[in-house]
């Protein structure tokens, strides 16, 4: 398999109030021009890997307590990939899901010093604004 690449825009909706749960919704932006202009973004028009696309790709983080939550998936996504058989491909999609949560709970234990520890050192209150309202949720609704 060749290697892959995708370029993506993604908003959080926080829904704790309503239901519970907040949500992340992304999609491609390989030929939204009106996002590139506006976040002066421009994906490049060749590449040497294959360019993923996806229509959707969501996320929702529904908290039970606080050391167990559940999360739901919904994806589009063209893998580009129409030489295998559909049911491998959702096969593959259903394992993938279950296993890039793992990878990430896995990576995220060991990110001390990354490159992501420094963006959150830079700018708090955008990345703690779920895990915020997930807590405060948490406190308020849920037994520990």
């Amino acid at each position: 398999m060749t290697d892959r690449e995708i370029y993506f825009y993604a908003a959080g909706y926080d829904r704790i109030k309503e239901n519970g749960s907040v949500f992340v919704f992304s999609k491609t932006i390989n030929d939204d021009k009106v996002y590139q202009k506006k976040y002066a973004f421009n994906v490049p028009e060749k590449s040497d890997y294959v360019r993923l696309e996806y229509i959707f790709f969501i996320v929702e983080y529904i908290p039970i307590t606080k050391k167990r939550a559940k999360v739901r998936l919904a994806s589009r996504v063209d893998l580009k990939m129409n030489y295998l058989p559909q049911w491998i491909l959702n096969k593959s999609a259903r394992t993938f899901s279950f296993n890039y949560f793992k990878n990430m709970i896995k990576v995220n234990k060991n990110f001390k010093g990354s490159d992501w520890e420094k963006k959150v050192k830079q700018n708090p209150n955008f990345y703690n604004f779920f895990k915020s309202k997930i807590d405060e949720y948490i406190e308020k609704n849920l037994i520990h």
